[in-house]
């Protein structure tokens, strides 16, 4: 779930200022200083959010509403077996009548559909984020409210301003035009807080909720995304069962406990997805006419096309293939637990308030950040969290939630021969292509031995609260950013001569360095962020301590999208009277670094390597053959969202052939609408040659350049840099040469 009391972030014409204006009078915002906050934000919050009352009464509660599909889910959700005294219904429980309140209700839900008809998309080619989901946006935000005011109006008003943030945050980001899991999660904070304050009685309205209220929330949000092409939330994989969406899942499998054998969830794949197909032999309609996991399958085959199901949702597809109702029921409950509630990127933008507490935080401190004028976000207070032990896609989810047969190597029985191993994974031609390079793969599949090289890389959980106060003081004080990962690195070692070639992130992050830019410190936001003499900060460390080498140009200075608003506040304040006292920063905002590498002599990182200028060039040609890739590997360093401006991610990609090996450190830095930058060093080496090729290509657009020549100036078309990388502006390509 994207930040939603973050700015907005199309700045394209004047009105935008003014619907800045709007959204920051809007309730969301009046409740984010009011109390409505959130409250997990590093390693220690995030583990004190799992073992806290907040985290065990929303988990309660979406177990309560499972209850009222089906009394024997929490049975299944514990056990992961059916109930002894559950048997084949002869047809589902029908919802119950709803009372006023949950009409109410309906009847919001249902203005708020109307309103996406009433708010068409506006044109564009952007493929996500259509910006007339901010207008549609903003009129729920002002409907809720008018809705609460005349349906609550015993409520405490501050209490309502919170139901307004949990309900306007249920339908996805009005900044980042996006939806995800944590959404989800914010409309059953939403209905909770709704009970607390009587405007639902949970021994009446209930179950009415579970079978009517969320199917029709559930069905306005995929309309929203249709409408609107909202993007996925989080683009780490953070969600892997659906690109959305993951509690109609659950429901609907609660709903079909007892369903009769022949209902398998395998049906769900050829349910008709019109009037005009045919219905079938077995016609379990009673069942599955509007059940929510029907609903969700059915949303996903008819947005993915172009491909089979098992391409597009493997893991929908093998859970659904090979599993019946109850187990599948009990493995949906494991992944909403531990993919959504106790997975940090989703977690850390959950909303607590007055009705929804963050229990872990005295009373006195629940506030204690909206005390005075808010200063300048800044990114460099968010610690990081430890990302869950046992991560990763496909197979090993398969295997945790749902227990499934194991597809990854390192699953398999330990008595199986290693080679064996590898041989059955990589498949006959690949195999036998390693076997001819004399090549060696390491057991965990995190190295190669091949023609004196020995190549390996290691990847680890996000930094521990420990950890990143070691990199910030290895990095010369670089605050950590978001996502760092220090365990992350590549490392080339060529065995007869001891040149290495390491990757690492306290070298990605010492490349952020003022002192590495050859700039001064900024005094303060409102001053230049220049200088080009680095004597004049004062510091007399020499160019050559640092653990690498680059001939990467000083990077222009980027100013954030709201520079100009906090340097006009800060004029005001200093007219005032008012005394603002601004850090000194060491290093660039952007995560810019001008890292390429750290190359060395044997294992001492001291022993420097410079390289040197040649005439030779990497072999495109040789790289473009086909070829086996005996190894491979892309292994993130660390990635910032910027404060919600954009994105600095540095990362390295290597694949090893039988011929050479290739490898690519990339820094790219998006600032919203401001600017685009891309620094690429790549490593090529050819067997048996007694040099390493390194080309630095360094390539930098501004959004203003970019519109000027016809290209968009939407943010949310420039995400993969290969895809846009041919309309940035190149300024350096330049070609070393190392020898061994």
């Amino acid at each position: 779930m994207a930040s939603s009391n973050s700015q907005p972030h199309e700045v394209a014409s004047a009105a935008d200022t003014d619907d800045l204006a709007q959204l920051e009078t809007s309730d969301f915002f009046n409740a984010h200083r009011k109390g409505v906050r959130k409250h997990i934000r590093n390693v220690d919050s995030f583990e004190a959010w799992k073992k806290s009352q907040s985290r065990t009464i929303l988990s309660e509660f979406a177990h309560a509403l499972a209850d009222c599909l089906h009394p024997a889910s929490s049975t299944v959700a514990k056990s992961g077996k059916a109930a002894s005294t559950t048997s084949e219904a002869s047809a589902p429980t029908q919802p119950p009548v709803p009372s006023s309140r949950v009409e109410s209700l309906l009847s919001l839900l249902a203005e708020h559909s109307a309103l996406v008809d009433a708010t068409p998309p506006l044109p564009q080619q952007t493929r996500f984020g259509n910006p007339a989901f901010r207008d549609w946006h903003a009129k729920i935000c002002r409907s809720i409210s008018e809705y609460l005011g005349k349906h609550n109006a015993a409520v405490d008003p501050a209490k309502r301003t919170e139901l307004s943030a949990y309900y306007s945050t249920s339908f996805g980001d009005h900044t980042r035009l996006d939806y995800g899991t944590g959404h989800e999660v914010s409309f059953v904070t939403f209905i909770y807080a709704m009970e607390q304050t009587g405007a639902l009685v949970a021994a009446e309205d209930r179950t009415a909720v579970a079978t009517r209220v969320f199917p029709q929330y559930f069905n306005l949000v995929r309309k929203l995304i249709v409408a609107y092409r909202l993007e996925p939330a989080g683009s780490h994989g953070v969600w892997s069962l659906d690109d959305y969406q993951c509690l109609p899942f659950l429901f609907g499998a609660a709903q079909l406990l007892t369903a009769p054998s022949t209902l398998r969830p395998r049906a769900a794949l050829f349910q008709p997805l019109d009037d005009t197909q045919p219905v079938g032999d077995n016609d379990h309609s009673k069942w599955t006419d509007g059940n929510m996991f029907f609903e969700a399958v059915a949303f996903v085959r008819t947005v993915k096309r172009g491909a089979g199901f098992d391409e597009t949702s493997p893991m929908l597809y093998q859970i659904m293939m090979h599993l019946d109702w109850t187990p599948l029921f009990a493995g949906l409950v494991r992944v909403w637990h531990g993919e959504v509630l106790d997975k940090f990127p989703v977690a850390q933008h959950f909303l607590f308030g007055d009705i929804f507490p963050a229990s872990w935080v005295p009373k006195d401190q629940h506030n204690a950040e909206d005390a005075g004028e808010a200063a300048a976000p800044n990114i460099f207070e968010r610690l990081r969290m430890e990302r869950a032990a046992a991560g990763g896609l496909g197979g090993n989810l398969l295997h945790r939630y749902f227990y499934l047969q194991p597809t990854n190597a390192s699953d398999l029985p330990n008595s199986v021969d290693n080679q064996a191993r590898i041989r059955a994974e990589m498949g006959r031609e690949k195999y036998r292509a390693l076997t001819q390079a004399n090549a060696h793969l390491e057991p965990n599949g995190n190295g190669i031995e091949i023609s004196g090289w020995s190549i390996r890389s290691s990847e680890g959980p996000l930094a521990t609260t420990a950890a990143i106060d070691e990199i910030t003081t290895a990095a010369e004080g670089v605050p950590a950013p978001e996502m760092i990962f220090d365990k992350n690195f590549v490392e080339l070692h060529f065995n007869k001569t001891g040149v290495t070639f390491r990757f690492d992130v306290i070298g990605g992050l010492l490349g952020c360095t003022l002192r590495a830019h050859k700039r001064t410190p900024n005094a303060s936001p409102t001053s230049e962020q220049a200088g080009n003499a680095s004597e004049a900060s004062g510091d007399t460390k020499s160019d050559e301590q640092f653990p690498f080498y680059s001939v990467i140009h000083p990077p222009d200075v980027v100013e954030h999208k709201l520079a100009e608003a906090w340097r006009e506040r800060s004029e005001r304040l200093t007219a005032s009277g008012k005394h603002i006292a601004y850090p000194v920063f060491n290093h660039d905002w952007t995560y810019s670094s001008v890292y390429q590498g750290s190359i060395f002599h044997g294992r001492d990182q001291q022993n420097q390597l410079k390289p040197q200028p040649t005439q030779d060039r990497i072999d495109y040609e040789l790289l473009k053959q086909k070829e086996p890739i005996l190894w491979y590997k892309s292994v993130t360093l660390y990635e910032s969202e910027l404060d919600d401006a954009g994105v600095g991610h540095l990362s390295v990609k290597i694949r090893v052939m039988p011929s050479c090996f290739f490898l690519l450190l990339r820094l790219f830095m998006r600032v919203d609408h401001v600017s685009l930058r891309i620094y690429d060093t790549r490593y090529f080496h050819r067997f048996g040659s007694d040099k390493v090729l390194i080309e630095t290509k360094t390539s930098d657009a501004s959004f203003e350049q970019l519109g000027a020549q016809g290209h968009s100036t939407s943010a949310r078309d420039y995400h993969e840099p290969h895809k846009f990388e041919h309309l940035l502006e190149q300024r350096q390509h330049l070609t070393e040469e190392i020898h061994l």
